[in-house]
């Protein structure tokens, strides 16, 4: 029987000619770093006997990564060799024998405002429905961030919903990374059309709305300063920084924008800028200066071309009549071995943060790769760890966590499925992130050997307010809490009792030393928040002093404290400060929940001040308890008026500040004072026990 011979099709002949086409386009060095790339695909003794791109493309053939219906694999492989030209070809073949009505974009990725996303693997359409990238089903892929302005950012990823990196990821100016995993898993994003999902992947058929969709976020960092740079030869560049930038990252910026690896700054023609890790407003940098350049060795890639893009998104993937995107989601698969640094956070102006939208999606029809097996559900990388196992504990001070807040957190409502036949495989798909926080709890644990002594777990009672409870709240890194700054401003006081012994003062008067006798009260006020205090300045000898000042109390948002202590005390040169009088503030009376709600805010107003009784004695007060708030006082021990703001995203850099004059003002309305008469008529009294002594009524 005679053997068959396979007869090319059409599009066998147009793939051969591809392969031929780039043998030609190759040069020594794409060759080079091809097969470097190949090192774990292809044995490197048979690497060794290939010495064209057509060897190399038939070595990929014998061993299943290439084909007429498999370019997505020689498609990654070119992109290590950073050949644009090289990519579109292959582009070509696949929209060859389809009628797909759009055109890739020239520039393969998304920008504004000059950041940039784009996906590794991945081809970009800019429709009028927004951002879409095909991606093959069944394959890996990675996001490439650039940063081309001469700031340093913070840029937030989330896919399909999930945050990959809670604390945020810094990347400096002029510069680009690409990521292909999560911060807490391992293992490779892979894409996978919905009805391709392997078992175990968590990919949700039901979150259609967040499937496929990746936002990325860029949060510029704060230009308290700009310094313009000069270099001989090359253009001057202005650097933006905050104050608090240290030399060395100083010289990081100023290697990234001159794309050069050694640099010299000169803050004076004799004054070079040093590596000695302190601040550079120290070296007499200010906003506005400038500073000489001398560089080094090139280094440093070139930064990428701007271009305008629409970053709006539709939920429908739907083009034209004859072609149609497939949705799908991001699972984990693939070990990778990418590691990530930490670094030191800084101020963010949010005023000018970017975000980028773009969904991923499928071709229709399209073959896809098969899984691996093992897939981690993406909700893996988002849920929040327990920050106290037993290493924790066990590295943790004499092996124990003693009266330590924890940060309690439950998981994200799951969606509601109307179609009852789903129903039962809803309940393995439908994943969780975690995160919402949700309350917190009081512990002590402790790690022990055999015959160890346990230190005493029992709460010691201490007063909640003086409990730093900032130090000692322990919360995964995925609970998200922003540090925000509480401004008390506090104008004056009225109305003080005497608190301080009057024989000195009478000794004088009687011997008329001192004609005006002063007011026996000294008296500073002082604000209380989770553990932290601020104190104002003191007022010696005044009953009506006025404080002008702004105490700030930082703390993180949302807190688990609800109410804000302000107290006004009087200060004793001898014996311990007495506390005049204490006010609550409870935060969820002065703020608000919710899409409307509002930061707490109060003010500016006058605060009652009510304890024991106002008449001084030298004899010990059984009723002291109440000018601290241990109860509820009746009688009038003065008035303070304050007022309170609350800020996001700010740092605290004193404990008080003096108010402007324009706030000083803005209260005077609330200084004037008018007289009334109380008039009480007490009718009537039965059931009274009876008493030697009169009855008083208060």
């Amino acid at each position: 029987m005679p053997s068959r011979t396979s007869v090319p099709t059409p599009k066998t002949r147009v793939y051969c000619s591809l392969l031929v086409d780039l043998d030609k386009t190759f040069k020594k060095d794409d060759l080079y770093i091809l097969k470097f790339t190949l090192k774990d695909v292809i044995p490197e003794g048979v690497l060794e006997t290939l010495y064209r791109p057509l060897d190399v493309f038939s070595a990929l053939e014998e061993r299943g990564y290439l084909g007429p219906d498999n370019l997505d694999k020689l498609r990654e492989y070119l992109g290590s060799v950073e050949r644009p030209k090289l990519i579109e070809m292959v582009d070509q073949l696949e929209d060859a024998d389809t009628e797909f009505p759009l055109k890739p974009r020239s520039e393969n990725r998304l920008e504004e405002g000059g950041y940039s996303v784009s996906v590794k693997g991945g081809r970009h359409f800019d429709t009028s429905k927004g951002e879409f990238v095909e991606v093959r089903s069944g394959s890996n892929y990675g996001l490439t961030l650039a940063n081309q302005n001469n700031h340093q950012c913070l840029f937030y990823v989330e896919i399909d919903g999930y945050e990959m990196f809670p604390n945020g990821f810094i990347l400096g100016p002029r510069q680009n990374y690409t990521i292909e995993r999560p911060l807490r898993v391992p293992k490779k994003f892979k894409f996978f059309e919905i009805s391709d999902a392997p078992a175990g992947s968590g990919i949700n058929r039901y979150r259609k709305d967040k499937n496929g969709l990746i936002q990325v976020k860029f949060c510029s960092e704060r230009a308290d300063m700009k310094i313009t740079c000069v270099a001989s030869g090359s253009e001057a560049q202005t650097i933006s920084c905050s104050t608090n930038i240290l030399d060395t990252r100083f010289l990081k910026l100023v290697s990234n924008v001159f794309g050069n690896a050694a640099v010299t700054v000169m803050i004076t023609p004799c004054k070079p800028l040093g590596q000695r890790g302190v601040k550079l407003v120290d070296y007499g940098v200010r906003d506005g200066s400038r500073v000489n350049v001398s560089l080094g060795v090139t280094g440093g890639k070139d930064p990428v071309n701007s271009f305008p893009s629409n970053g709006s998104l539709n939920e429908s993937c739907k083009i034209t009549k004859r072609s149609m995107w497939n949705a799908g989601a991001t699972t984990l698969e693939g070990d990778s071995d990418q590691k990530f640094g930490s670094g030191k956070k800084f101020a963010m102006d949010m005023s000018l943060a970017v975000t980028l939208t773009l969904r991923l999606v499928s071709r229709e029809n399209q073959t896809p790769l098969p899984s691996t097996g093992n897939p981690t559900p993406l909700t893996k990388a988002t849920r929040i760890p327990p920050p106290c196992d037993v290493g924790f504990v066990y590295d943790s001070k004499d092996h124990s966590l003693l009266r330590k807040w924890l940060v309690l957190t439950e998981p994200d409502d799951h969606e509601t499925i109307k179609d009852q036949e789903q129903s039962a495989t809803t309940q393995d798909e439908t994943q969780d992130s975690g995160g919402t926080l949700a309350g917190y709890v009081k512990t002590s644990m402790v790690v022990l050997q055999p015959g160890a002594t346990a230190p005493s777990l029992e709460d010691t009672g201490k007063n909640s307010d003086d409990d730093d409870i900032e130090t000692n709240l322990l919360h995964s890194p995925g609970v998200a809490l922003t540090p925000a700054l509480f401004m008390l401003r506090v104008y004056r006081a009225e109305d003080l009792p005497q608190m301080d012994s009057a024989f000195v003062q009478n000794v004088k008067k009687t011997l008329r030393i001192r004609k005006h006798p002063k007011d026996l009260v000294d008296p500073y006020c002082v604000v209380n928040f989770a553990g932290i205090k601020a104190t104002s300045e003191t007022i010696y000898s005044s009953n009506n002093p006025t404080f002008n000042e702004i105490l700030n109390v930082p703390f993180q948002f949302p807190s688990m404290c609800d109410k804000l202590k302000i107290q006004l005390v009087d200060w004793d040169r001898v014996t311990a400060d007495d506390i005049i009088g204490t006010k609550y503030l409870p935060l969820s009376e002065i703020s608000g929940n919710g899409g409307a709600g509002y930061l707490p805010c109060f003010g500016p107003c006058y605060i009652n001040l009510y304890g024991s009784s106002r008449e001084y004695s030298d004899l010990p007060n059984e009723y002291e308890e109440l000018n601290a708030g241990n109860g509820e006082g009746v009688a009038y021990r003065g008035r303070v008026l304050v007022e309170l703001d609350t800020k996001l995203n700010a740092s605290c850099t004193a404990e008080k500040d003096a108010i402007s004059q324009t706030d000083a003002v803005k209260v005077q309305p609330f200084m004037r004072r008018s007289k009334f008469r109380l008039l009480a008529s007490f009718l009537e009294a039965t059931m009274l026990s009876v008493h030697d002594s009169p009855i008083e009524f208060e």
